[in-house]
């Protein structure tokens, strides 16, 4: 496999060897198509009847997705191209358009009586859409006429999809400067680990002092995202409150996305614990700089850096260890020219795997940086990529996994990796190793959590008429509730309007500490008995044909047990005493 030091996407390969007009002209073939099967769905709808209107709608979103996901990737890699933002647009409000004209199945589906209903999902015929037919039942309380459905489409176009847009163009444009040097924003986060404490001081200064400036704008961006998604779903949709619309596409009751959320609640003294520990040594060591949140990544004997092919070959030795055909998924990706891999101006900061459907390879955006959380990244990306291929055995429609289990492949992958480097009989390299994971905890466990609390009473507020100056104060004290004693300069009450997923996705976030902890319990189960793998395999490759909780039941999962999530904690305490050993001396 020839590497390069920079990789950029081919992204030809979403359009499997038509064009763009030509894969437009048949969407809209598919369309006709399927608004001529109208007539019959009033008259006499068969299985037969249902089945073809079903892979045809399939069949529509799978290509319109190859035209949107072209223009999409490009505008990832440079938010300023403006051909692609006006084809993505022009796309778009296309795709709005046709889903307007072809929702009628979906409206006629959820009306009818419960017994046709039952008939229809238990058909034979229809067995590999059955799935399919159960999400629609999921939201038939919160469904509303065809013409409201149709405005409610048209209307998200210049909604919150079009202000989270905004919020992209606006911050990708942000400029920061620090030792003289103009850097993006990934390039200055990865600061925030820098081995000199000023540094890490003047990186975070630089970035919060940039949203502080702009933060009444940004303020107001998300304002109007929060009043749309609510104005929608709880006083359009009628869902109970704000985070439902999101547990019902995630397949979960709120009891059991609260009781995680209180559970992570309560341990965040294990966190609070570690980062006095780690100040302790790091004075012991002559690293000296304040007990503030201005240094909790402050890093300790790891200044070692991995290049990004370094990087890869860690990568890929390490599924290759684990499993065969995890390894043959990962290199598939590279193979094929699906990675994006360094930062440029322009580009959108962070890294994420997007799966277009189930004919395509996955695509992965990397910012990297040569550091740890780099290598940490791509390993956590790659995971996303092989879950992708595993789900891909199963019709488009229900090729995506619900989000909550969307992390477990991702985080199953940072889990390994950081066991092998853990390997190690260099006694400093495993405390700086701990340090790191320990921090990964808290970033990807304990903050997302708080983003969650914090989203649930914004939503609130909001609705309610709250001020900017009040969002920055809760913010404020959440933080606090976090670190306990710790420092917290006031500029953190700006933090919130860095904060992507809330933009993006409301209540997003919790799919990551669910997913961690989640993972941290598959690997315990995998440890005690290797053949759970393939339990594990299992999960990966039913993407979205089962209900989650059916998925984590075959699994010998119950994640509406308090202790389940309590066992993920286990294994952070553990980890919590093993660095306590390694540094009481």
């Amino acid at each position: 496999m020839k590497m390069t030091e920079q990789e950029t996407w081919n992204l030809k390969d979403l359009f499997k060897g038509k064009t763009e007009e030509e894969i437009f002209n048949k969407s809209l073939n598919l369309k006709q198509q399927i608004i001529q099967k109208k007539p019959d769905l009033e008259k006499e709808p068969t299985p037969e009847l249902i089945l073809d209107i079903i892979k045809l709608n399939e069949e529509l979103e799978l290509e319109l997705s190859r035209i949107l996901s072209y223009y999409s990737l490009r505008m990832h890699t440079n938010v300023k191209d403006e051909e692609a933002k006006a084809k993505l647009d022009y796309y778009k409000q296309a795709a709005s358009d046709i889903d307007n004209e072809t929702m009628f199945f979906d409206l006629w589906f959820i009306q009818l009586e419960e017994q046709q209903i039952k008939e229809y999902i238990n058909n034979p015929l229809l067995e590999k859409y059955s799935q399919h037919l159960k999400n629609l039942i999921k939201v038939k309380p919160y469904t509303k006429t065809e013409e409201i459905e149709q405005i409610l489409n048209i209307k998200n176009i210049t909604g919150r999809h079009a202000f989270s847009n905004l919020f992209d163009v606006l911050t990708s444009s942000f400029k920061f400067e620090i030792q003289g040097q103009e850097l993006t924003q990934e390039e200055l986060v990865s600061k925030f680990s820098d081995p000199n404490p000023k540094i890490r001081e003047e990186a975070y200064t630089a970035l919060l002092n940039i949203y502080k400036k702009n933060s009444t704008t940004i303020s107001e961006i998300y304002k109007n995202i929060v009043l749309d998604w609510n104005n929608e779903n709880q006083k359009i949709r009628k869902y109970e409150n704000a985070i439902a619309p999101r547990n019902t596409s995630n397949g979960l009751t709120n009891e059991v996305v609260q009781t995680m959320i209180k559970v992570i609640r309560e341990n965040v003294e294990l966190i609070q614990e570690f980062f006095k520990l780690k100040k302790e040594y790091l004075e012991k060591k002559d690293q000296h700089h304040a007990y503030s949140r201005m240094h909790i990544y402050a890093p300790y004997n790891l200044t070692k850096e991995y290049a990004y092919e370094e990087s890869k070959k860690i990568c890929l030795e390490t599924y290759k260890e684990f499993d065969a055909e995890f390894y043959e998924h990962a290199k598939k990706i590279f193979d094929e020219k699906h990675v994006h891999s360094h930062p440029k101006k322009n580009k959108r900061s962070g890294a994420f795997c997007y799966g277009p459907n189930n004919e395509t390879t996955p695509y992965v955006l990397l910012n990297h940086t040569n550091k740890i959380k780099d290598l940490f990244t791509m390993m956590h990306e790659l995971g996303h990529g092989i879950h992708d291929i595993y789900a891909s055995n199963n019709t488009n429609i229900l090729y995506d996994a619900v989000l909550p289990l969307a992390e477990t492949a991702s985080i199953l992958g940072e889990t390994i990796l950081s066991k092998k480097l853990l390997q190690t009989n260099n006694k400093e390299e495993k405390i700086s190793l701990i340090m790191y994971l320990m921090e990964h905890y808290y970033a990807t466990i304990i903050r997302q959590n708080y983003f969650i609390i914090f989203e649930e009473e914004a939503h609130k507020r909001i609705m309610d008429g709250v001020t900017k100056t009040e969002l920055d104060n809760y913010y404020y004290d959440l933080l606090k509730e976090q670190f306990g004693d710790m420092e917290i300069p006031e500029l953190f009450k700006h933090e919130w309007n860095y904060l992507p997923h809330i933009h993006h996705a409301p209540f997003y976030c919790y799919a990551y500490s669910w997913g961690n902890l989640l993972v941290l319990a598959l690997y315990a189960e995998y440890e005690k008995n290797s053949e759970f793998k393939e339990k594990i395999k299992d999960i990966l490759k039913a993407g979205g044909s089962k209900d989650t909780l059916k998925i984590l039941e075959e699994a010998n999962i119950d994640p509406t047990k308090k202790e389940f999530w309590e066992s993920g904690f286990k294994i952070i305490k553990e980890q919590l005493e093993e660095f306590k050993e390694l540094t009481k001396n």
